[in-house]
C-alpha cells in the first residue's frame, strides 16, 4: 500500500519526495529501499499525526509548497497530485490546493510555504484540517474526478473491503 502511494508521488511533478518514518522505521525503509526518496525520522511519532506533519514541513523548509500525501491512501494517483500542482499559483505562497470529488474534500493537500509556520505548530493526532478551516479563503478546491482522494485505509478490515470491491 505504501509503495503505491510513494510511487504516485515519485511519478508526479514533485521535485522531491520525503517519507517521514517513525514507528517501524526500519521496516518502512526496507519496503521502500529501491525508491529514490529522502527519509526523515520523526522521533516524536507517538504524539500523533501532527508530529509527522511538523517533521515533514521542517524537511521541506526551503520549498515553495508541499503536497502532503498520507501513506494510507493508496488510490491517490499521480494525476491527482499533478492536478494539485497545476492548480497552485507559485506567486501566491498563501494558497492551499485541496482535491474534491463529488463535492467532498479529500487528500492530499498542497500547502504554500506561507502556511509552514502554522503547520509546524500543530499538536496532537490531527493534520491540517483545522488550518484549512481557519484559512478557507486561501483554499483552491480542485475537482479531480477521482474518488481515491476520499478513501483512506485505517485498518486491515478497510483493506479487505477494498480488495473485495476490486475487479
Amino acid at each position: 500500500m505504501l509503495r503505491r502511494t510513494v510511487r504516485s508521488a515519485l511519478n508526479s511533478r514533485c521535485r522531491r519526495v520525503v517519507v517521514v518514518v517513525g514507528h517501524d522505521a526500519k521496516d518502512v525503509r526496507g519496503v521502500l529501499d529501491d525508491f529514490h526518496v529522502d527519509f526523515v525520522l520523526n522521533p516524536a511519532f507517538e504524539e500523533g499525526l501532527s508530529s509527522s506533519v511538523r517533521t515533514g514541513v521542517l524537511a521541506a523548509a526551503n520549498s515553495a509548497a508541499v503536497v502532503m500525501c498520507l501513506g494510507d491512501m493508496p488510490l491517490v494517483t499521480t494525476d491527482v497530485i499533478n492536478q494539485l500542482i497545476a492548480a497552485y499559483d507559485p506567486t501566491d505562497s498563501a494558497a492551499v490546493c485541496q482535491p474534491t470529488y463529488g463535492g467532498k474534500r479529500g487528500n492530499p493537500v498542497l500547502w504554500g510555504s506561507a502556511h509552514f509556520p502554522a503547520l509546524r505548530q500543530l499538536r496532537g493526532d490531527e493534520g491540517g484540517r483545522a488550518l484549512l478551516m481557519q484559512h478557507s479563503e486561501a483554499v483552491v478546491y480542485v475537482d479531480v474526478g477521482d474518488p481515491g482522494v476520499l478513501l483512506d485505509l485505517d485498518s486491515p478490515d478497510d483493506f479487505m473491503k477494498l480488495r473485495t470491491k476490486a475487479p
